[in-house]
């Protein structure tokens, strides 16, 4: 299982808005085997288990934030601003603005 808690802070379908600087706390628990069990019904309360257990440490006050990351790979980074596109759009995007900006200043 892997829950992840407050990623509807960063990025909102809803209001269509998308914040920085939000924590989202991911909790990975423990791969569960179906052959480790002799019932399909042994099965699936071991998923409900975990899948309880590994959204009350990702919800837990105590679980915010996490010194490290705990998925496997995972790589802390610094935030930065991403614009896609080749430098020349990027040019021409803020040309756009500018002269938007220059516009509604002068009226």
């Amino acid at each position: 299982m892997i829950i992840s808690a407050g990623k509807e802070k960063v990025t909102s379908e809803k209001s269509f808005r998308i914040r920085f600087g939000e924590t989202v706390t991911t909790s990975v628990s423990s791969a569960i085997n179906p052959s480790d069990f002799s019932t399909c019904d042994e099965f699936i309360e071991a998923v409900k288990k975990t899948w309880e257990e590994t959204w009350d440490d990702a919800y837990s006050e105590q679980g915010l934030p996490r010194p490290q990351a705990l998925l496997p790979g995972s790589v802390a980074v610094p935030l930065k601003l991403a614009v896609p596109g080749l430098p020349r759009l990027n040019i021409i995007r803020i040309c756009i603005v500018a002269a938007f900006i220059l516009v509604r200043m002068w009226r």
